[in-house]
């Protein structure tokens, strides 16, 4: 995942990229650590903040308590070039307020790839919100208990089904969200074209940082 995180930071630095979201799901605090410091140090304006979520999340099937037990001390820097994308961040880290719109406006991602995510989101969220409850014949406390302790459990027919749905993902090199199945399905959807985009980027810059990002394993 560095050699993409790094293609992020620089395309923040060249102005092709709004927002870099960084420390959410590259679990390591050692290079997160780092590249914070650096774009301090480079004077990029870096804000930390809770992980966005999107208004749209409101949907979810699980309970709030649940929720807040997933996201709960979880934080995420958010490094921009202007002040005026460094303000709204703070908007959306003051506020909570974010739509799948602004996110994908912030990030750089294509609005129909970001709407996707969330529904995978939702869908995973459900399924295993499911299962909890199923396992835990329906007691409150010992849903809490089973989510807090990290038991294992295994689903049941509809259950993984539904599990195994919203895990099926697309992914392009260069570009660091999953696609949506219509761009998978289009050569020209926006996010082949962002994909194009930043790997022309890439290859400006380094060609061995290219290649190492070719070779990243794409699920």
């Amino acid at each position: 995942m560095i050699p993409q995180e790094t293609l992020d930071f620089l395309a923040v630095l060249a102005g092709l990229k709004p927002v870099w979201l960084l420390g959410r799901g590259l679990d390591d605090a050692g290079w997160v650590g780092g590249a914070r410091d650096l774009a301090v140090k480079i004077r990029l304006r870096v804000r930390e903040g809770p992980f966005w979520k999107a208004a749209d999340d409101s949907k979810s099937f699980v309970p709030s308590w649940y929720a807040e037990h997933v996201d709960a001390g979880k934080t995420a820097y958010y490094v921009s070039k202007t002040r005026a994308t460094e303000s709204r961040v703070e908007g959306v880290n003051k506020s909570g307020a974010l739509t799948i719109a602004d996110e994908a406006s912030l990030l750089g991602y294509p609005e129909c790839c970001v709407a996707e995510h969330h529904e995978r989101t939702r869908m995973f969220n459900k399924a295993f919100w499911m299962m909890v409850r199923r396992v835990a014949g329906n007691n409150d406390d010992e849903m809490r208990r089973l989510i807090g302790e990290d038991v294992p459990m295994e689903a049941n027919s509809s259950e993984g089904e539904m599990l195994k749905d919203a895990m099926k993902t697309h992914w392009l090199p260069f570009v660091s969200f999953s696609i949506c199945e219509t761009c998978q399905g289009d050569s020209n959807s926006p996010a082949r074209y962002l994909a194009a985009r930043f790997e022309e980027f890439a290859r400006i810059v380094d060609e061995d940082l290219a290649n190492q990002i070719l070779s990243i394993p794409k699920l």
